[in-house]
């Protein structure tokens, strides 16, 4: 690749991703939780998927390109049009996923994950076990949800932390019916505080919890952990959460997945 290209100022942009993988490197191989924001950042993201050539129009299945660094058979994407743009120094085919459907297409297939190879600091290739937690992302919630015994009014929450969130609610306007945030006590008798989002549709949700890490790791407040649970609307869980939490209300309007391939999280596209 040209060195002016990798100087392009489209390519310096800090993305969520960036972000993420930036605080994954610093706070070292053992920060699981760091590691676990950064699957989720990923899950989370648009990214653009290099092909061999372009879908024909209505077809349920992708031809990535696949290269082969170290003998590991790897499909490329990106997180910017610009970075993939870069890569491939023009145009090619491409299609756009969310991270956590091309986790679900790419890692059964026995692929890895090249991301934003050479064009961004955020530049990794994740292997089969990395795709497969971030596949699985959509699971968590609900498995959480099931371990809630209790919940309360928090008490004592700083004004700051409040303000911090706002952005991530902005993000579910549309999704959820509303926002409640409260303290929870799990099964095993720890505590914690819970953001609950009622009624956001699953191919949202990895999207939104991510949302919810940035905007906190940005107002100062990364150490500090806020689980987010979508329970259905109707759930005595969701009721409850109204009836205790600092509560917000938003516009309920669901927004339908696409129909290009990949756009159904529940129907991710087919490799050939």
């Amino acid at each position: 690749m040209a060195a002016g290209d990798r100087e392009n100022p489209a390519l310096k942009l800090e993305t969520p991703l960036d972000a993420a993988h930036d605080r994954m490197i610093r706070a070292g191989e053992g920060d699981e939780a760091a590691r676990r924001a950064f699957f989720a950042a990923i899950a989370a993201s648009e990214l653009i998927l290099l092909l061999e050539e372009e879908p024909a129009p209505g077809a349920d299945s992708l031809s990535p390109l696949i290269v082969e660094p170290g003998g590991v058979p790897t499909v490329l994407a990106f997180d910017t049009d610009a970075r993939a743009a870069a890569f491939l120094q023009g145009a090619g085919a491409t299609a756009t996923l969310s991270g956590q459907v091309l986790a679900q297409m790419v890692g059964p297939a026995g692929l890895s994950l090249a991301l934003n190879l050479d064009v961004a600091p955020s530049a990794i290739i994740l292997p089969g076990d990395a795709l497969a937690w971030i596949a699985e992302t959509a699971t968590a919630a609900s498995q959480l949800e099931a371990q809630v015994t209790g919940l309360r009014a928090p008490e004592g929450l700083p004004q700051e932390l409040l303000d911090a969130l706002e952005p991530a609610l902005a993000a579910s306007r549309g999704q959820a019916g509303f926002a409640a945030l409260a303290e929870a006590r799990y099964g095993d008798g720890t505590t914690g505080l819970v953001l609950g989002l009622p009624g956001v549709a699953g191919e949202a949700q990895a999207a939104l919890s991510a949302a919810v890490a940035s905007a906190l790791s940005r107002a100062g407040f990364g150490a500090l952990s806020v689980d987010v649970m979508f329970p259905e609307p109707a759930s005595t869980l969701a009721e409850r959460l109204r009836s205790v939490g600092i509560l917000r209300d938003l516009p309920a309007a669901p927004a339908s997945p696409g129909s290009a391939p990949g756009g159904d999280p529940n129907r991710p596209p087919r490799l050939i």
